[in-house]
């Protein structure tokens, strides 16, 4: 149970705000059952799929992660949206904000969501790249 306050996830990135006490529960899904349809609208992933589940109480906003880099093109908010899955189907919902590594969305309703990124925009991402580099063994023959 979250008091009133903001939270973010050191593992998902998943981040909320909530006014009153909020209980919650979220995991990461699959893009693949939705990969068909994503490509038929003219999007493609643009960060996790997160599966969101409130228990009791309600969020004022969310911000789901997304790894895209959009630099300094001002029509970027314009491409992107976020894929909400519902037991009914699944619908295309703009976001209130985006910032560089998450979109606001305002008094969310939960099931699966994950951020989407129109097709054919060159997509630039943030990453995370770890090299390692181990000292090749010196054979000697004996």
């Amino acid at each position: 149970m979250s008091p009133p306050g903001r939270y973010e996830c050191r593992v998902s990135g998943l981040r909320w705000v909530c006014k009153d006490h909020v209980s919650l529960q979220y995991q990461f899904s699959s893009w693949e059952p939705h990969s068909a349809m994503m490509k038929s609208l003219g999007y493609k992933q643009g960060g996790p799929l997160l599966d969101v589940t409130i228990i009791a109480g309600e969020l004022e906003e969310v911000h789901l992660p997304h790894f895209a880099c959009f630099g300094d093109d001002p029509s970027f908010k314009e491409k992107v949206r976020v894929l909400h899955v519902e037991d009914c189907g699944v619908s295309v919902e703009q976001v209130d904000e985006v910032t560089r590594f998450h979109v606001k969305i305002l008094h969310p309703t939960f099931s699966a969501k994950g951020v989407l990124v129109r097709s054919g925009f060159p997509l630039k991402v943030h990453c995370d790249l770890l090299l390692y580099q181990a000292k090749a063994p010196s054979w000697t023959d004996s």
